[in-house]
C-alpha cells in the first residue's frame, strides 16, 4: 500500500470519528432537552398538586369557618330567644303575681269580719287562748239593719253589723266571762254581736258585745 492510500484511509477514519462525535453530541443534546422538559412537566405537576392541596385545605377551613359561624349564629339566636322568653316569662309572672295580690286584698265582708274578730280574740285573751274556731258569721243587711237600728239606735257609722258564733280553748276557762258551753278547756258556741266601721285607715271593730 502506497503513502497516498494510507493518507486516504486515515482521512476516512478521521471523518468517521468526527461523524460519530457529532452524532453523540446531538444525541446528548436531545437527551438533555427531553430530560429538561420532563423535569419542567414534573415541577408543573407538583406545583399544580400543591395548589390543589392548598385550595382543598382552604375550602375545608372555609367550610369549618362556615360551620363555626353557623353554630355561632345558632347559639346567638338561641340565646336571644331564651332571653326574650325569659323576659316574657318574668313579665307574665310579675303581672300574675300582682293580679293575685290584688285579688287577695279584695276581701269579702265575711273575710273582713273573721280577720278582725280573730285579732280581737287574741288581744282579749292573750296567752290564755290556745285554740279558736269561727263557727258561723251572720251579716245583717237592709231590713235586718233597720230592725237592729230600732233596738240599738243609730247604726250609720257601722258599715258591717254581724253576729259571730265561735268557740275558744283556754288554759284557764274560769277566766272566761259571758255566754257559751264549757266542755273541758273548750267554751263552745259563744256569740258576739260586732259592729265594724270603715275610715281612711281601713276597717276596724267599733263595738263587741254579747247582745244588741
Amino acid at each position: 500500500m502506497d503513502s497516498n492510500e494510507v493518507v486516504k484511509q486515515e482521512k476516512k477514519k478521521h471523518g468517521k470519528n468526527i461523524v460519530i462525535i457529532i452524532l453523540v453530541f446531538v444525541i446528548a443534546l436531545l437527551l438533555g432537552i427531553i430530560i429538561g422538559q420532563f423535569a419542567i412537566d414534573n415541577n408543573k405537576k407538583t406545583d399544580d398538586n400543591n395548589t390543589n392541596k392548598v385550595t382543598k385545605k382552604d375550602n375545608t377551613i372555609s367550610k369549618d369557618n362556615k360551620g363555626d359561624n353557623t353554630k355561632s349564629n345558632t347559639d346567638t339566636n338561641n340565646n336571644t330567644s331564651n332571653s326574650v322568653t325569659k323576659d316574657n316569662t318574668n313579665t307574665n309572672n310579675s303581672t300574675t303575681a300582682k293580679d293575685d295580690t290584688n285579688t287577695k286584698t279584695t276581701l269579702t265582708e265575711e273575710d273582713i269580719v273573721k280577720n278582725l274578730f280573730i285579732s280581737h280574740l287574741k288581744k282579749s285573751y292573750g296567752d290564755n287562748l290556745t285554740e279558736y274556731k269561727i263557727n258561723k258569721i251572720t251579716i245583717y243587711k237592709e231590713t235586718e239593719r233597720k230592725d237592729l237600728a230600732d233596738i240599738i239606735g243609730d247604726v250609720a257609722d257601722s258599715d258591717i253589723l254581724t253576729l259571730v258564733d265561735y268557740s275558744i280553748k283556754l288554759n284557764d276557762v274560769s277566766k272566761d266571762a259571758g255566754n257559751g258551753n264549757v266542755s273541758g278547756n273548750w267554751v263552745n258556741n259563744k256569740v258576739a254581736c260586732v259592729q265594724i266601721g270603715y275610715d281612711v285607715n281601713g276597717y276596724s271593730i267599733l263595738d263587741v258585745g254579747t247582745g244588741w
